[in-house]
């Protein structure tokens, strides 16, 4: 919906460098109980099912290091248009 607007918005998704790992990083803050963490890793299943289909995303980020990945959100933010 928001692509099909004049909102020049610029799509970047923050994936992590696997699925392993973002399960690793999920358990590993002891945050979620175990129902919680199965939706939220099958829902993770279906966002990053989508990662490279063409002209979903204007950018992909893997985030296999924090500092690196924050220094690539930086240029990207630089694309987006502020709002009037």
């Amino acid at each position: 919906m928001v692509k099909k607007t004049n909102l020049n918005a610029v799509f970047v998704f923050v994936a992590p460098p696997s699925y392993e790992e973002l399960e690793r990083r999920l358990r590993g803050r002891g945050t979620e109980n175990e129902e919680t963490l199965k939706t939220r890793l099958a829902n993770a299943q279906g966002e990053l099912a989508y990662m490279y289909k063409p002209g979903f995303f204007d950018c992909v980020i893997i985030n296999d290091d924090v500092d690196k990945a924050y220094g690539l959100c930086v240029p990207a933010k630089a694309l987006c248009v502020p709002a009037k």
